[in-house]
């Protein structure tokens, strides 16, 4: 596996880390080894309730499929390798990608009830 309960438990220190939620993480081990096949870096990944309220969070974290990528480096994933990645989210059928003008993290999840898009904010 290429994403370890490491890279994606809640980093409150305060629970048990949590876990991801399977079927997202089956998407996210095709996305890397068939479709993007670059190294991604995992930001942020599972959180809980709390740590997730307490920084903002929407509450796609705390159920385990949601996810912040950077690139290795922790620079901004753009242009050519921004393509593949966005290429490589559809074809594992993640349905929605945020991407932010002032931060280095794409966010990525499969929230069973929210709209299927892509957006810039």
């Amino acid at each position: 596996m290429f994403f370890t309960k490491a890279q994606t438990r809640c980093r409150c220190t305060k629970c048990d880390g949590g876990e991801m939620a399977p079927q997202f993480m089956r998407k996210m081990e095709r996305l890397r080894f068939e479709h993007y096949k670059k190294p991604l870096i995992v930001s942020s990944g599972f959180r809980c309730k709390e740590y997730d309220t307490s920084i903002g969070g929407k509450g796609n974290h705390s159920l385990g499929v949601a996810m912040d990528l950077v690139s290795p480096g922790n620079v901004k994933i753009e242009g050519a390798d921004l393509q593949d990645l966005l290429a490589g989210l559809d074809a594992v059928n993640i349905k929605r990608v945020i991407m932010y003008k002032d931060s280095k993290h794409i966010h990525i999840d499969d929230h069973p009830t929210k709209k299927r898009g892509t957006w810039i904010k």
